[in-house]
């Protein structure tokens, strides 16, 4: 069976489907941000249809590229800046 074809995935499971990474989908449901069902002690289990409705909620709108590269600048230039004042840090 496929990891499409799965209803419910492992916390390992979703990660090998989406390339999560499983601390970050552990959070997710520690914060109650991701609902998932516990089985045991340890081991959780995550609904397909959550894992994609969690997904599309946290899906990024497009940006006006000119912005895009403004703050790029300034990243850049912020990290020039801090260098410059602590070489060989």
């Amino acid at each position: 069976m496929a990891a499409t074809d799965c209803i419910a995935y492992s916390l390992r499971a979703a990660n090998r489907a989406t390339g999560i990474s499983r601390d970050t989908l552990a959070d997710a449901i520690a914060t109650g941000a991701l609902p998932a069902a516990r089985l045991g002690l340890r081991r959780y289990t995550i609904l397909r249809r959550d894992l994609e409705e969690w997904l599309e909620r946290r899906r990024v709108a497009p940006q006006d590229p000119a912005a895009v590269v403004r703050r790029i600048l300034a990243r850049e230039a912020r990290t020039r800046a801090m260098r410059e004042r602590h070489p060989g840090a």
